[in-house]
This record gives structure tokens, sequence and C-alpha cells, in this order.
């Protein structure tokens, strides 16, 4: 399934162009739209004004008038820019309000991400000004980290480029969680999210109304310096496998991560049970897990090692 290396770099650098492409378009739009709401606003206070002179001046006011514009469209902006720098201080709980209250901004799928996981607020809030920019990705820390980095997939670094059927903020579970385990084995930086997700969705690793496909695990990995293997749903093989420094990844069903489906990490085990990365949720990821609650939730497991 997976291409030669010199038509995958030529399908990548394409992808990239694209990607670019769609960007401008994106910022254009977000732009049309915020100038279009200003303008409109600007415009209904010049007819209100208008209409307030003529009243007030028997309809002789014009030099009144003009002045009155002036003062509006001053006003206006400086409105503006005071909103604007408010916003930057919004607490989590007012930037849901905004969202809520300028939701023609959002798309559904957004909307949907932040009603089932609040701590999305930011990356959903940050959409209309982050959407069509290209943020440098240097993940050379994490790389060097000795346990597996956590990495979200809402991440503004690369959540808002395009997977599948939406964008990796929400679509990318599965590159994320080989991005933290690539990162972890081999300490090589360039192995990102949104490079895995290129990568699988260019090789037809992604099938449309599914999501990232169990093939990906079973043999795209080798293309990050992962061997994998299937293991049973069974404690103390999993146990085994993390005692030696070998990462699981899992597929889960609908649950505590997931309403459907949902890649995570498990990363180690103790007496108190299992730690891992949810690609998705920091709070998942900073407590322990039992093995009874992760058994009937989970529908595959991987161990990974280096290649």
């Amino acid at each position: 399934m997976a291409m030669e290396s010199s038509e995958w770099e030529r399908i990548r650098r394409k992808k990239r162009y694209m990607r670019k492409r769609r960007r401008q378009i994106q910022r254009r739009l977000v732009l049309t739209m915020v100038l279009s709401v200003f303008l409109i606003s600007v415009l209904a206070g010049k007819l209100l004004s208008g209409v307030y002179s003529a009243l007030a001046t028997g309809g002789g006011g014009k030099q009144a008038n003009n002045n009155a514009d002036m003062a509006i469209v001053s006003t206006e902006t400086a409105s503006e820019k005071e909103t604007e720098l408010e916003l930057d201080e919004l607490s989590d709980e007012e930037k849901e309000e905004y969202i809520q209250e300028h939701s023609w901004l959002y798309t559904e799928d957004l909307l949907e991400l932040l009603e089932k996981n609040k701590e999305t607020v930011n990356y959903v809030y940050e959409y209309p000004k982050l959407c069509g920019q290209e943020p440098e990705i240097n993940l050379s820390e994490e790389a060097e980290y000795e346990t597996v980095p956590l990495l979200l997939q809402w991440d503004a670094r690369w959540g808002y480029e395009p997977y599948g059927d939406g964008l990796i903020g929400y679509t990318g579970c599965a590159p994320t969680c080989i991005s933290m385990v690539a990162l972890y084995l081999t300490e090589v930086a360039d192995y990102t999210p949104l490079y895995i997700a290129e990568y699988a969705e260019t090789n037809g690793y992604y099938v449309s109304g599914v999501g990232t496909d169990w093939s990906l695990l079973n043999t795209g990995c080798s293309a990050f310096g992962i061997q994998t293997k299937e293991l049973p749903l069974d404690e103390d093989y999993m146990k085994k496998e993390l005692n030696a420094g070998h990462p699981l990844i899992c597929s889960v069903g609908a649950g505590d991560f997931t309403d459907n489906g949902h890649f995570l990490v498990l990363t180690g085990y103790t007496d108190e049970g299992f730690s891992l990365n949810d690609p998705n949720s920091v709070k998942n990821s900073n407590r322990v897990w039992s093995y009874e609650e992760l058994v009937g939730q989970i529908r595959k497991i991987w161990m990974c090692l280096q290649n």
C-alpha cells in the first residue's frame, strides 16, 4: 500500500502547495466576513445618525450629519480595537459565550467538538484567526523526552490542517498517537502529527466516513521507524510490554474517551494502574486507569518498538 519515497515526496510537495492555496482562500473568506459585519454596523450607524439629525434639525443639518458620521466611524473603529484587545483576556467561559454569539464564524464540527470537550475552547475560539496560518512545528524537545510525550490533536500548530473528513483537531487522533510513539522510539522530530496525517491520507489509510484504518497501525507505521505487533486484550501481556518500554497504541470504542471511535497511547503501568496519553484530553491523560475501566472499551492493541 505504501508508495515509493520519490513519489511520496512529489505528492507531499503538491499537497503543501494546495494547502497553502487553501489557507489563502480561508484568510480571504474570514477577512471578507469580518469586514462585511463591520461595514454593516458602520452603515447602520450612519443611517440611524442621519435619521436622528434630520429629526433634531428639521432636515437642515447636513454639516452636522457629516460630523456625526465621522464621529461614528471613529467610535466604531476604536470600539473594534478595544473589543479585539478585550477578547485576548477572556476567560474560558467568556470565550465559549463569544463562540456561541458568533457561531457563524465556526463550522458545525468545531461547535460540536466544543460541546463534547470543553478542553478545546481555545482551539475552537482561535479558529477564525489561526485557520489560515502556517505555524512552525518544532518537536525537537519532545523527541528527547525520556517518556512518551503528550501531544494533542487540537494543538494550534497542526490542529487546523485538513485530514480526511475534517481537521486534524477532531479527526487526527491516530496520526497524533503515532507521532507521540515515533518521537519517543526514534527521536526523529520530523514525525509530527501533520507529517503522519499527510502520509496516511496520501497512502489511502484514511477511510471517508469511518476514520483512520487499522492498516496504518498494522503496516503503515514502518514508514516512521516503528515496528508494531497486535497484542491480545490481556492485562499480563500489556504489563509485560509496558515494563519493557514498549508503548501500546489502542483503538477504543464508545465510553470514557469517545462516542464512537478513538485512539490513545498506553505509556506505563504501576500498582495503581495504567497511565495513558489521550490526544483529545489533558484531563484523561493526567489520571491513572484501572484495567477494569479500560478492558470494555479497547477494541485493538498494538505493541510498538523501534525498527
